[in-house]
């Protein structure tokens, strides 16, 4: 495809020295219906993450003759407050090494208390001895059938996990979800965990058909244990210089090499 440059004396979209790149479609071949759109903006801000703050990238998308398609789409601010969990750990070589983990009842379930639990240089904070013992326990890292593992053994490097749990009862949501069903509309287009790389998305971990970490089989025998894919919003960030047996495909969706996340 042929492209032509231009360089103009005075810039006419990034003004007072700002950067980036735009990019404008037009004379589609067929006309997008407001479901398209809607889903397509969702994919484009899905190309960074959430819950961190990416300085050196941003991602939005409009339509100039339609800007009320979008009017009434939820986004992540508004969510986020639904969460009644929320945790983040940090896992390096064979442990976890920091972890944070919240309950945050709402504000219309006054018989509930939030609570924290943080892990961090082998100390915890937030619950008795014996639980205490049983979280250091558990920080040492384990394949289901018990076996111990180290994220050692591949060039992977620190591992960050954060996530966003959710609660899709009607009953839980009459207590204070007013648009049920934008919430569990949102919930179905974006839950499940995304992985990122130096701040930018590994597709297509995390999309809605892609549960590749099987949390719904694993619900389905635990139903009361375990937690599914539609209700928690999660995710797995890693470092491109110490990640080098990840090595993503060309067409950038997933990884192929020594080690397969």
């Amino acid at each position: 495809m042929p492209v032509s440059i231009i360089e103009r004396e005075t810039p006419k979209l990034f003004k007072e020295g700002k950067t980036g790149t735009s990019i404008t479609i037009r004379n589609l071949r067929k006309d997008w219906t407001r479901g398209v759109a809607r889903n397509v903006k969702r994919t484009i801000t899905a190309l960074v993450s959430p819950f961190e703050s990416n300085d050196s990238f941003t991602a939005e998308f409009d339509i100039a003759d339609k800007p009320g398609w979008f009017e009434d789409l939820l986004q992540w601010k508004d969510i986020k407050e639904f969460a009644l969990f929320n945790f983040k750990v940090t896992i390096s070589k064979d442990s976890i090494k920091e972890f944070k983990y919240d309950f945050s009842p709402w504000a219309s379930m006054p018989k509930l208390s939030g609570r924290t639990i943080e892990l961090k240089k082998n100390k915890v904070d937030g619950i008795s001895g014996e639980e205490e013992k049983l979280v250091q326990l558990f920080s040492q890292l384990e394949k289901e059938d018990g076996m111990n593992f180290s994220l050692a053994n591949h060039d992977i490097g620190e591992v960050v996990f954060e996530g966003y749990i959710f609660d899709r009862d009607n009953f839980v949501m009459r207590l204070g979800v007013s648009d049920k069903k934008g919430f569990k509309g949102y919930l179905d287009n974006n839950c499940g965990i995304r992985v990122f790389r130096d701040g930018l998305r590994v597709y297509d971990y995390g999309e809605p058909e892609n549960d590749w970490l099987g949390l719904d089989l694993r619900r389905v025998n635990q139903p009361t244990k375990r937690l599914s894919n539609n209700i928690v919003l999660g995710a797995i960030y890693l470092k491109r210089n110490d990640s080098f047996d990840l090595i993503e495909k060309t067409n950038r969706e997933g990884f192929s090499g020594k080690f397969r996340l």
